[in-house]
């Protein structure tokens, strides 16, 4: 499976209320990644002292999903980044920096290499699959710190509240087959499972009750979901017209406030049509959808 697109412009990832250090840092949930661009280089061995010369608080970075395996691939592509992954010889196991457990890996295919005992993403630029090179190699580098929490000055009230401030629930997608961001849970149908566009909101609704096809909003999320694709098919979104004369409408009703249609896209034509997020491209392209089959996306909002 491809993570991100060829060509993707680096995007600083959202920070609610700037919970990360700088605009060097990227946040996704609960944790802030750095990546200022492809600037610094440090070999392996020395990963963990930069990243304490970044920030005093920031380890070498730890992957335990498939969905921050995605995120890092989206920022630091095409360029191959240290990541806090290493062993002390090919008979011992490997171990994260921070000391968390090494439950995730995302070896690309012939790896971990023998003469190896540092991990960097990007070995497969196109997928992001790690690789394992000598600790001594100069590369670029990730690090990590959770993200902070916004202090509120503290006031004394002048009246005693009548309300208990409640905590938002965490968002929990409904398996590891879903990837998150944003708070929407996406699920990618994968190249062996493909139907008409016609069909993708009936298709949604038998594998979530609340599913529907997805709907995007911003470039982050349209980087995101391309990252989830395979490069040998289109993938539907829950864009379609009815024809030439109707305007573009998402199936969940939300507003169009965001689209990245292809050059010369979306075309003219009779019948019913959909948006596709183009296989090779992170941009969209519009197909008859009764004519075509291809793989498709589904969502659940919180």
């Amino acid at each position: 499976m491809k993570w991100a697109a060829l060509g993707v412009l680096l995007a600083t990832a959202a920070a609610v209320g700037g919970q990360c250090p700088d605009s060097n840092w990227h946040q996704l949930g609960d944790r802030c990644y750095w990546w200022p661009g492809a600037l610094l280089q440090v070999t392996g061995d020395k990963l963990t002292e930069a990243c304490r010369d970044v920030h005093p608080s920031s380890l070498p970075v730890s992957v335990h999903s498939t969905e921050v395996a995605a995120y890092l691939h989206y920022l630091t592509e095409p360029y191959e980044a240290w990541l806090g992954l290493s062993r002390s010889n090919i008979s011992s196991g490997w171990s994260w920096e921070d000391g968390s457990e090494a439950d995730f890996f995302f070896w690309a295919r012939r790896q971990p290499a023998e003469e190896g005992n540092c991990a960097a993403a990007n070995y497969d630029k196109f997928s992001g699959e790690w690789g394992a090179w000598p600790c001594e190699d100069l590369k670029f580098f990730l690090c990590e710190l959770p993200a902070s929490t916004p202090t509120t000055p503290t006031t004394t009230p002048t009246t005693t509240p009548t309300t208990t401030p409640t905590t938002p629930t965490p968002v929990v997608c409904p398996d590891s087959s879903w990837s998150q961001i944003h708070g929407v849970c996406y699920w990618y149908s994968g190249v062996d499972d493909y139907i008409h566009g016609s069909q993708v909101a009936e298709a949604c609704r038998e594998l979530h009750p609340s599913a529907q096809p997805v709907a995007i909003h911003d470039s982050e999320t349209n980087a995101f979901l391309y990252s989830m694709t395979d490069d040998s098919l289109n993938t539907f979104l829950g864009l379609s017209r009815a024809g030439d004369s109707s305007p573009w409408i998402w199936a969940d009703g939300s507003d169009v406030d965001f689209t990245a249609w292809g050059s010369g896209q979306p075309v003219d034509g009779d019948g019913e049509w959909c948006a596709v997020m183009y296989h090779t491209e992170e941009v969209w392209y519009s197909l008859d959808c009764s004519y075509h089959y291809d793989p498709y996306f589904c969502q659940l909002l919180p």
